[in-house]
């Protein structure tokens, strides 16, 4: 997002306790963020939840809701129309489905993130960061490329390959937050279900 740091203080506490901040814009009414501390440190489900905290970010810096899911939205029934009626496709088995799903949901996600990056480079200009946000970019999309095309590739009964590498895609999904939770959660499903025609 773009951010715009209007003032900076820096300081030792002289005493533990509570402190209170004030902020305060005379004649200026708007959303505000205000970071204390230099220090990002997250925990294992703070940093699995962070697509599910940005969608809250998002709701604050007043977006509608169909502009931040609606690449996960376009593209899940763009993908699953085309797999339905595209002519001699193979017939996929429950796990495959899973994983079809979880790698359209990734590719989601790489295009929410990449239509969020055109949204804040209209108010900032391009910096270090944005690269670090087209390389995590193209990690979800990768990731749901793999997942696309193992999944319309796989056979019945499911192969060990393919669970295996379900299970890694889901990791890579949760590192890189792509599929808003449910994608990764797909791809172990999809790597752990009984193989049955579906």
């Amino acid at each position: 997002m773009a951010i715009y740091p209007t003032a900076q203080y820096e300081g030792t506490a002289p005493a533990d306790g509570e402190y209170v901040i004030a902020v305060c814009t005379p004649d200026v009414v708007g959303p505000y963020i205000l970071a204390s501390g230099k220090l990002e440190a997250f925990t294992a489900t703070e940093w699995i939840m962070i697509p599910i905290t940005m969608i809250g970010v998002r709701l604050w810096q007043e977006q509608p809701l169909w502009l931040i899911l609606g690449p996960y939205f376009v593209i899940l029934i763009a993908g699953i129309v085309l797999n339905l009626w595209w002519p001699g496709r193979q017939r996929m088995n429950i796990a495959a489905w899973s994983g079809f799903v979880a790698g359209l949901l990734y590719l989601g996600s790489g295009a929410a993130t990449l239509l969020q990056t055109g949204i804040a480079l209209q108010a900032a200009t391009a910096g270090s960061a944005v690269l670090l946000t087209l390389i995590i970019a193209a990690i979800q999309i990768g990731a749901g490329a793999v997942a696309v095309t193992i999944s319309l590739r796989s056979t019945v009964p499911t192969s060990t390959r393919f669970r295996i590498q379900m299970v890694v895609i889901g990791i890579v999904g949760l590192v890189a937050w792509a599929g808003l939770i449910v994608g990764p959660l797909l791809a172990f499903v999809a790597a752990l279900i009984p193989a049955k025609k579906g």
